[in-house]
């Protein structure tokens, strides 16, 4: 297998991770809005104003997994603008050579 075919398969890997995670937060979505939908017609049906309390903390799981697979995880414009940014400042830091110590 030469160099490319491995880097090419790297790549497809990668793909596929990243839309299998976000798949998983669509489907996250999904549950969370029906299941919500569920829990607020058996509140009203039951005269009780339950239902906001478990929602709100689902909903903040939610944005947490949002966050992980739309902003942080590699593959995604945030992440990959800071790494470009911090190896183009890193390039300039980068210690001297023996050879460029003696010039």
């Amino acid at each position: 297998m030469n160099p490319t075919e491995h880097g090419t398969k790297d790549l497809e890997h990668l793909a596929n991770q990243g839309a299998n995670r976000k798949m998983g937060w669509y489907f996250h979505a999904c549950v969370f809005i029906l299941v919500n939908l569920g829990r607020m017609a058996m509140a009203v049906l039951s005269g009780r104003d339950w239902v906001r309390f478990p929602s709100f903390g689902w909903a903040l799981v939610l944005l947490v997994h949002g966050l992980l697979v739309f902003v942080l995880m590699p593959g995604n414009g945030l992440r990959d603008r800071s790494t470009r940014r911090f190896s183009s400042r890193s390039t300039c830091l980068r210690p001297l050579k023996s050879a460029d110590a003696k010039a």
